[in-house]
């Protein structure tokens, strides 16, 4: 799943200094090419991230960039968690790792009231 990928690929750049399209490419079954497209929507998403090349070459946040949690709200968090918590069944349990990495950001995720109020706020 896109979505999947492309937040793993930001996490890995989150906690590694630097990471290849090959090593990226292996570790999600896809096309270096499609590495390339997912962190150019990356990119356009807002989270700059440099590309450099040779033998030391990959991927890497721009220096001085961190994400935190106050870039997504927990209304948008609800929404992703509980898509995912409605696809699991059809992913063959291939959500779970993101939904745990989800509800460690934001632990309010794991009770079911973060969705409930979301959807009475929105339905008004």
């Amino acid at each position: 799943m896109k979505l999947d990928r492309m937040l793993g690929i930001t996490m890995e750049l989150m906690t590694r200094k630097r990471v290849t399209a090959t090593e990226l490419a292996a570790r999600y079954e896809v096309s270096v090419r499609t590495i390339y497209r997912d962190v150019e929507l990356i990119n356009q998403a807002g989270i700059p991230i440099a590309s450099y090349t040779g033998a030391d070459g990959g991927f890497e946040l721009m220096n001085g960039f961190f994400l935190t949690k106050q870039h997504i709200s927990v209304d948008d968090f609800s929404v992703i968690y509980n898509l995912l918590k409605g696809m699991q069944g059809a992913m063959g349990g291939k959500s779970t790792s993101l939904m745990h990495k989800l509800s460690s950001l934001q632990p309010a995720l794991l009770n079911g009231e973060t969705l409930f109020l979301y959807l009475t706020k929105n339905n008004r």
